[in-house]
């Protein structure tokens, strides 16, 4: 009788299906990476990754911003550096909760002023033209929907993967209509 009611009693209730094993499996191992990820610190080494890059974006928008002479493109620029600099706030947020002190150091600094010199360089003589500082922008967002993909990948743990998706997404959106202006500008 105990069989009829409750069949994980029965010990004869065959194989487990091989495709149940294979999810089974694949859920183990995206745990064991992401696991790893945060208890060897690279969690936190992805995070500042993407911290890093979206410093670099914020201050790429901000030049860009101010070196166009339309208005309408400056603001859009400026709106996208302002983007940028909340979900630094965002992840900066998500490190700060793993209780690792967020990487700061020069590499930052070292970033911008990259960032920086990358977009003097690409608007030296023509100042003002739209389409090389679009260009310049559109560069940018390729580098960092790179490194968002890479650390999307990695499989963070959901809470962080749902916020990391958000911003790629929204990222996404902006490369997209960086590109479709600079494309619909006469040049």
């Amino acid at each position: 009788m105990d069989d009829v009611i409750n069949p994980l009693l029965n010990p004869d209730l065959g194989d487990i299906p091989d495709d149940l094993d294979a999810n089974t499996e694949a859920q183990r191992h995206s745990e064991d990476i992401a696991d790893e990820a945060a208890t060897t610190g690279g969690l936190s080494d992805s995070l500042n990754r993407l911290i890093h890059v979206l410093h670099e974006g914020q201050e790429v928008y901000r030049q860009a911003a101010e070196r166009t002479e339309s208005d309408w493109l400056q603001g859009l620029l400026k709106g996208y550096s302002s983007q940028r600099e909340q979900f630094v706030t965002e992840l900066s947020n998500l490190v700060g909760g793993l209780g690792v002190v967020q990487d700061v150091s020069s590499s930052v600094s070292e970033v911008l002023h990259q960032a920086w010199t990358d977009l003097k360089a690409a608007v030296v003589g023509v100042s003002g033209d739209d389409v090389d500082i679009l260009a310049e922008c559109e560069s940018t967002e390729d580098a960092t929907k790179e490194v968002y993909e890479k650390e999307l990948l990695k499989g963070l743990p959901p809470h962080i993967q749902d916020v990391v998706q958000s911003q790629y997404q929204e990222i996404m959106k902006a490369h997209d209509q960086v590109r479709e202006l600079r494309d619909s500008i006469p040049h």
